[in-house]
Order: structure tokens, then sequence, then C-alpha cells
């Protein structure tokens, strides 16, 4: 990492160059480093090279982006504390030498420079970078960086040009506004928690940070639209992504019954309020034996080809109660099956039935 005093040294474009020297040594480079665009009219061109990217975001949501961001080309400098770094370099175990294994997944393809922001010096060298960016991408609580000089209006004074991307928890407006963003936080007060679980059992997180990676995946598109946009008028904007509003525009049809139809909505497990059969079947471990006890089931042809369920061929197209008693009886027929879990996938393959067992991550990275 780039000691600010040594930063000094080189400002602006004189800085960008001095970091691509440096790539793999001063400032630190994040998992594969960047490489100078190629010539016009190669085949292995990225959309994004050329494209300069200053990133000040921490943890999860704003990482995830630029990191995207760098996979399409894009050169991205990140801006982190000086001695600590960004909070998830201590997060583990575990732990690649000194490195944290999470803090990796989401910072590759980028370079790293330690700058002081909150010394009169480090918002200055913050500017100078930002003059000759393309994009500006920060996460603090709305006011923080104008507070220092590196507010939207602070850097469109020097930089008209700029995509100037914020990312906050409750946006740049409201009650919420200087409340710090958190996923799990997020995803409770959006909904996404309520929705997530056993029928009739408690609130469950989602197994990874769905709240964060998808307002990361939200800013990344925010972001390439802004460049096309000032590719077509020659200026910059502000964009304004946050974690509630991203987690709330997920909730598609969720959201959709309740505003339509005033429908609230429930815990399903893995079944579905409007699809029968769309869930999850568990065979007894103890009782087959076989450690993938588990498979989804996404198919009505799937009770016709295999229970010979010709009576319920009607009662598969109804709604209601109807549903609940097929999610029951079909249930119960999995679970009585005597021919065990690989003749039970043997009879439904090959005849378009859409089912598989449900994966341990081992099995996901051998294929």
């Amino acid at each position: 990492m780039l000691g600010t005093e040594l930063a000094w040294r080189s400002c602006g474009r004189g800085l960008w160059r001095f970091l691509r020297r440096a790539a793999g040594g001063s400032p630190r480079a994040l998992g594969a480093a960047s490489s100078s665009a190629p010539p016009a009219g190669t085949s292995n061109v990225k959309p994004l090279d050329g494209v300069k990217i200053l990133d000040l975001t921490r943890v999860l949501a704003g990482p995830f982006a630029t990191m995207n961001l760098g996979d399409l080309g894009a050169e991205v400098i990140k801006v982190e504390r000086p001695g600590t770094g960004d909070d998830t370099r201590t997060w583990g175990p575990p732990f690649i030498g000194t490195e944290s294994v999470y803090f990796l997944s989401v910072n590759r393809n980028k370079k790293s420079i330690a700058i002081n922001m909150k010394n009169s010096r480090g918002a200055k060298l913050i500017r100078e970078l930002a003059a000759v960016s393309d994009v500006f991408v920060e996460n603090y609580v709305p006011g923080k960086l104008a507070e220092i000089g590196l507010g939207y209006e602070d850097i469109e004074k020097i930089a008209p040009h700029i995509v100037y991307c914020s990312i906050t928890g409750y946006g740049q407006t409201g009650p919420m506004v200087q409340r710090s963003g958190y996923d799990s936080i997020a995803a409770a007060i959006s909904g996404l928690t309520h929705i997530t679980g056993h029928e009739g059992g408690e609130p469950v997180r989602v197994g990874v940070a769905m709240t964060d990676l998808a307002t990361g995946l939200y800013t990344c598109g925010a972001i390439m639209a802004g460049l096309l946009q000032r590719h077509k008028t020659g200026k910059g904007m502000h964009i304004d992504c946050n974690l509630l509003s991203s987690q709330v525009a997920c909730l598609t049809h969720v959201a959709a019954n309740y505003l339509n139809c005033k429908i609230d909505a429930k815990r399903w497990g893995t079944a579905h309020g409007s699809i029968v059969p769309y869930q999850s079947t568990y065979f007894s471990k103890t009782k087959y034996k076989n450690p993938s006890c588990k498979f989804m089931l996404k198919s009505t042809k799937a009770l016709c080809l295999l229970w010979h369920w010709i009576k319920h061929r009607e009662l598969l197209k109804t709604h209601g109660e109807q549903q609940k008693d097929i999610r029951e009886e079909l249930k119960t027929e999995f679970y009585d099956c005597k021919q065990g879990y690989c003749k039970c996938i043997g009879r439904l393959r090959g005849k378009g039935v859409m089912l598989h067992s449900s994966n341990i991550i081992i099995i996901v990275f051998s294929f």
C-alpha cells in the first residue's frame, strides 16, 4: 500500500502513470493487475479499456461494483485508509498469508493507494486524481465527503465530466439519510428477511449478502449508463444508488402482488406462492443413506411422469388451498419413495423435467 507521503511526489496524470508503472509493487496490485489498453482493432479490447475509476468505497457493495467494472477493462484505483485499509482486510478466517480471502474476493483488478482524506493535503490529492478520472465512486454517509471538500458539487467544479456515484444505505434524503448502510439491516427493512425462511418459521437472512450484491450490480449498470450518457452529452452526472431502494426493486412480483392486489407476502421455504411444484424435496439421510438428500423440483410434468398424478392434472392449474394440498401430497410421495434417490432422479431425467440435486460448494467447483 502506498503511503500518503510518497504520493505527493506525483499528482494528477503523473500519479496515474506512476500507479500504472508500480502495478505489483506500490501501490499494491489487487488480484490480476490491469494492463495498458491494447491497440484499437485488436481482438482482446475490453469494453471499458481506458476508463479511469477512482474508488473510495469499502466493504462489499461498492468494491463489488468497481471490481466488475475492472473485469470489463476499467483501470481502478482503490483509495484506503493509511495503516488499516479497507475494513474487510481483517475479516477472517480464512486468510491467504496475511490477506483476507473475503477482501480478495471483491477487490481483484485494482491498485491500492493509502490517503488520509481528513488531511487537507490528502483531500487535495483526491481532487487532483478526480480531475483526470472518468468515474468517482464513494459509499460514505451523505454529507461526510462534502465536509472535507469532496462532495459532488466540489468535484463537479474541477471535473464537470465526472460520473460521480454515491452508494448509501437509504439515499440522499429522508428520515434515515444519516444511518450507515448494512446489508442485514436493509434486508430487514426492505422485507427480504420477512419472505425468506421456512413456512411458519422465523425470518432468515439469505446465505450471502444479496442486498449489498444487488446494489453493487445496480451501481455497475448505472455507472456504465452514466458513461454512455456522458458520451452523448459531454456532461457528467451524480448517480445515487442505495441498499434499500435496490432491495425493494428486487422484490419484483412480491411487491407487485401487494401494490396491485393488496396481498401481503409470507415465507414459503423453497416453495412458491403462485407456482406448483416449485420447491426442494428432501430424502431422509438415515433412511436412504445418500449425501445428496435434497433436490429442486420445478415441473408440473414431473408429477405425471413419476407419480402418475393424472387425477391432479386440473388441480395443478389452481391456486390457494388446493395448491397447499398438492404440496403436502407431493412431499408425502417423495418421502415414501422406496426406490431411493438415484432411481427417482433417473426416472425423471431425459423426459424434459427440470430438477437437480442441491449441490454443496465442493461439487459446484468440481465441474
